[in-house]
């Protein structure tokens, strides 16, 4: 495979997304864009509006980061963003690579034409998180989102290419924008565990989710499934010893603890909040089952989850999904709680079976293919 080498460090490779908020999946992903552009000798820089995390310290190479800390409007944010496009455009190779809805809406504010635009969840996906204006108007809110539509739209088709995750987004961009997108399904971010671990078959059947914890992520699914089994007498039923760790921090942190201690699960649920990463390790290390019930854009956790050998129960409507059929290793569920409740029984079934462990994994891209083709499609890389 050609790697995207260039020796010209005097000039940097641009990747833009406007705002870090937390540690999630959107900054893992640009995360392992840095390692491999540092990698490969590829100068760049990770140009925001705002940094409210500490990107570096998850992360062993020094990242290079440009906060532009525009003030807090859309139109400043924007001029902003198409000021510092103009200053890079003669000085770097490549196109600049803009990511997310909020880059594009305000790309479709500029001039700026020369760019590639990574969307990572669509507008039906970032619906979920939006919250009604009450103090607005139905006619101005409609004529709001019109104009919001109008701009996107145009932000998509001026780009020299927009890069989806799944067919799902595809579809959904083509419907609403008319553009046609190039499908680069991320890869697993951590190496491969050797093929001697032990298989899910431990004293104590561990289950893990990581995810903020939002109401869209339905975390609550995961309680509420576990209180089914654990008071039913279903043959899948965990035994007695069994414990469910939740990583990750958010607004439905209190109401998701007190749930579980109404439910009188708060002896076996731990919610361990942000950890660093070599105690996520710790929990993957010892983990039987991956639990990620949220339908999103696509559930690099799943991957992560798997590359550990962890088997998955997954919503159908992520866009990870799509590579993950036909497997014994994930089982996916519809959009309701039943067939989440559903999905877990079968899962902890074939766990106690212990049959997986004659079951190859599904196969799935790799960082190293993910990265190299972004590099591709945004000219960052020079053929040997």
């Amino acid at each position: 495979m050609k790697s995207c080498i260039n020796r010209q460090y005097g000039v940097k490779r641009v990747v833009f997304y406007p705002e870090m908020i937390a540690f999630g999946g959107a900054e893992r992903i640009m995360l392992a864009l840095s390692k491999h552009l540092h990698n490969s000798a590829v100068a760049h820089e990770l140009a925001l509006y705002y940094l409210s995390v500490d990107l570096q310290s998850h992360a062993e190479w020094p990242v290079p980061i440009r906060q532009l800390s525009p003030p807090r409007h859309p139109l400043m944010k924007a001029w902003s963003l198409g000021t510092y496009l103009k200053s890079q455009a003669t000085a770097v190779p490549g196109l600049p690579l803009l990511v997310g809805i909020q880059a594009a809406l305000h790309a479709g504010t500029l001039p700026a034409r020369d760019y590639v635009l990574m969307i990572l969840d669509t507008p039906s996906l970032l619906g979920q998180l939006q919250l009604p204006n009450s103090a607005m108007s139905r006619l101005t809110r409609s004529a709001r989102n019109r104009l919001s539509h109008l701009v996107l739209r145009r932000g998509m088709r001026r780009a020299k290419a927009v890069i989806a995750t799944s067919n799902y987004m595809a579809e959904e961009m083509k419907s609403l924008y008319g553009v046609e997108s190039k499908i680069i399904r991320q890869g697993g971010f951590s190496p491969r565990v050797q093929a001697g671990r032990p298989t899910n078959r431990q004293k104590e059947l561990r289950m893990l989710s990581v995810s903020r914890l939002e109401s869209n992520k339905r975390i609550d699914w995961i309680l509420q499934a576990f209180f089914h089994l654990e008071f039913s007498a279903s043959p899948s039923k965990p035994d007695n010893s069994w414990r469910l760790d939740i990583v990750g921090e958010g607004s439905e942190r209190s109401r998701l603890e007190h749930q579980a201690r109404t439910l009188g699960l708060q002896q076996r649920v731990t919610f361990h909040g942000y950890i660093s990463d070599h105690q996520l390790e710790e929990l993957y290390s010892n983990a039987s089952l991956f639990l990620m019930p949220a339908w999103q854009g696509y559930g690099l956790p799943a991957l992560e989850a798997l590359l550990r050998h962890i088997p998955v129960v997954l919503h159908r409507q992520s866009g990870v999904s799509e590579i993950l059929q036909d497997t014994p290793w994930v089982e996916q569920v519809d959009g309701d709680l039943p067939s989440f409740n559903s999905g877990l029984s079968r899962m902890c079934t074939r766990i106690k079976s212990g049959c997986l462990a004659a079951q190859p994994l599904p196969r799935f891209p790799t960082e190293q293919d993910w990265a190299d083709e972004i590099c591709r499609i945004c000219g960052w890389r020079q053929d040997a």
